[in-house]
Parts: C-alpha cells; structure tokens; sequence
C-alpha cells in the first residue's frame, strides 16, 4: 500500500462504554492494518472528552 491512508471511526453508545470495547477494537484494527494488509504506520486520535 503505497501512498494510501485509511481512515477509522467508532463509537459507542453510553450503555456500552466502559466495557472495553474500545481496547478490544484497537487492538483488532491495529493487528490488522499491521499484520494484514501491510501498513508502515499508524495514527491514533481520541476526543478529550473520553475517559
């Protein structure tokens, strides 16, 4: 993959949160950019209103 970027987004209901879905998520969306289809790099973001 040359040149690309690829751009994710989740979000989870209040009921939800706290469970560690997100954790769970990452960890998936990471081993699979890495391991999977290659990416060089990874950028993460969060807004400052999550805890």
């Amino acid at each position: 993959m040359d040149n690309q970027e690829i751009e994710i987004y989740y979000a989870f209901r209040v009921a939800y949160q706290g469970r560690g879905l997100s954790t769970e998520a990452a960890k998936a969306i990471l081993d699979y950019g890495l391991n999977t289809i290659g990416l060089k790099k990874v950028i993460a973001t969060v807004h400052l209103e999550n805890k």
